[in-house]
């Protein structure tokens, strides 16, 4: 709605005014980045658009003073009423945006800064930069209407304003809550809390975000080692793996070790491979139970996209499944079993 208004308050001002329709010179560097160079050209559209008339000249090309400015020379020829450079920056695409009133000796010099990794920097900067910059054309437009201006008072000395460069922590590019696909890979210990185990088993986990501090995980582990049960009437190897839904409260940190807690349900397959020793017999069986997790722990920002995490985690499992040796339940797997997990991530 602002930028609306301020679009209206603008053209109309430079409608009923065409000979002092205002001027804006663009210094376009050497050699600008593709955002770079799609901020200029999406901010002359904007500029345009409400019949601010726009040039676009090299860096290196010295634009003359305001005095010099005439009624009949080209925006090239004479002063524009603003001004607007690149700004050397390493982390943020940014703008000065320099406008000055007719006969001051100063001007005010507003910086316009937008993150490079973020999505859309090119159309946020050229949309911060025209507005600024009309912003400040319809201030000294109004100013000027009374024409009462006091010459005692000193002219202000130039300021510089940064717009844009603070922002919440969830709406920063490159930082939790702004991030909303993530891939992890790692590694489960797995063990029963009735015999069955240690089995050390690979684990993938995909992440959805669905709020700033809720995430959505889809885990999947197997394929691991076996653990092998044994007495004097044979033995038997233990294969798991299983598959979860579920959801973390996962608070969002750009920096440092944040906690979280988590929910899941899913599926978990267990085989048995039995071998009896005489006059016995052994038998190989596959079973599937339904699995309930709940799990808690903290992960490490690395920097960027990635982290490491660490959690540890309750699963119970129905129905639990038995390990008999002729008749005789010797472990059981799945009331509880407990799972340590660690994995290293990436988040886009």
């Amino acid at each position: 709605m602002g930028r609306w208004l301020c679009s209206v308050v603008v053209s109309s001002l430079l409608w009923a005014s065409p000979a002092s329709a205002a001027s804006v010179v663009v210094s376009r560097p050497a050699n600008p980045s593709p955002e770079l160079t799609e901020a200029l050209i999406r901010l002359q559209g904007e500029l345009r658009a409400v019949g601010i008339e726009v040039t676009t000249v090299d860096a290196r090309r010295e634009a003359p003073s305001r005095g010099e400015r005439g009624a009949g020379q080209s925006v090239l020829e004479r002063s524009p009423d603003a001004r607007i450079e690149v700004v050397s920056d390493t982390e943020t695409l940014a703008l000065a945006v320099r406008v000055s009133e007719a006969g001051a000796s100063t001007e005010e010099v507003t910086r316009v800064a937008v993150q490079k990794s973020r999505k859309d920097a090119a159309k946020t900067l050229a949309i911060r930069a025209s507005e600024v910059l009309r912003s400040r054309l319809v201030e000294l437009e109004l100013a000027a209407v009374p024409k009462a201006v006091d010459s005692s008072v000193p002219a202000a000395a130039s300021a510089s304003v940064d717009v844009g460069v603070a922002r919440a922590p969830e709406t920063e590019p490159g930082r939790d809550g702004n991030e909303r696909f993530g891939l992890a890979l790692g590694a489960a210990l797995l063990t029963s809390l009735d015999g069955v185990g240690p089995a050390l088993l690979p684990l993938v986990r995909a992440e959805g975000r669905l709020h700033a501090w809720l995430v959505t995980q889809v885990t999947l582990a197997g394929l691991g080692s076996r653990p092998t049960l044994e007495n004097d009437r044979g033995s038997a190897s233990v294969a798991q793996s299983y598959g979860l839904l579920g959801l973390c409260y996962c608070p969002p940190s750009s920096a440092g070790i944040s906690p979280f807690l988590s929910l899941a349900g899913g599926a978990l397959r267990t085989a048995l491979e039995g071998r009896a020793n005489p006059p016995y017999q052994g038998h190989t069986t596959t079973e599937w139970s339904f699995l309930f997790e709940v799990g808690a722990g903290a992960r490490l920002r690395l920097g960027g996209p990635l982290s490491v995490s660490l959690g540890a985690h309750l699963q119970l499992a129905e129905p639990y499944v038995s390990v008999n040796f002729a008749d005789r339940t010797v472990a059981s797997s799945g009331r509880p079993n407990l799972l340590f997990s660690a994995s290293a991530g990436v988040w886009l």
